[in-house]
């Protein structure tokens, strides 16, 4: 379902070179007979969002918002599989983004791991441990 663009559209063929041409292509929008979103769209999301994968999924979120509102009896069929499609995409697009997240290190979980950590040299020591605060003037015997 061709929509009608206000704006340049285009699509080199090379994604690696061109942030634009990416964005095209993770959102499928490389046919220039069904064009989906300008230029000047898939820039403004790249400079929002400073990322290609940040910008697909925005894209992606506004092609889906477009789609949804389509009411027309004609269009309705058409238009709510198109948005089911692009719901899809953004569900792949997303779980790559979380893929690509750094895994989450927690320390100090079982007693062998806490050894392994307290005996690294270059670990960054703790500014609190669980004697900070303590009293230790209660642990001095005086004479």
């Amino acid at each position: 379902m061709p929509r009608e663009i206000t704006g340049q559209w285009s699509y080199s063929g090379n994604p690696k070179g061109n942030e634009v041409d990416a964005v095209r292509f993770l959102i499928g929008d490389t046919n220039p007979k069904d064009k989906q979103i300008s230029n000047c769209e898939i820039e403004f999301q790249l400079d929002e969002q400073g990322s290609v994968l940040e910008a697909a999924i925005c894209c992606v979120q506004g092609l889906i918002a477009l789609y949804a509102r389509d009411f027309d009896d004609n269009l309705k069929t058409k238009s709510a599989q198109v948005t089911a499609n692009y719901r899809e995409m953004l569900k792949t697009l997303e779980e790559k983004r979380n893929s690509n997240l750094d895994p989450i290190y927690v320390g100090g979980i079982s007693e062998s791991d806490k050894a392994i950590n307290e005996a690294d040299e270059d670990r960054v020591k703790p500014m609190f441990t669980r004697h900070t605060g303590d009293n230790y003037r209660d642990q001095i015997e005086y004479i």
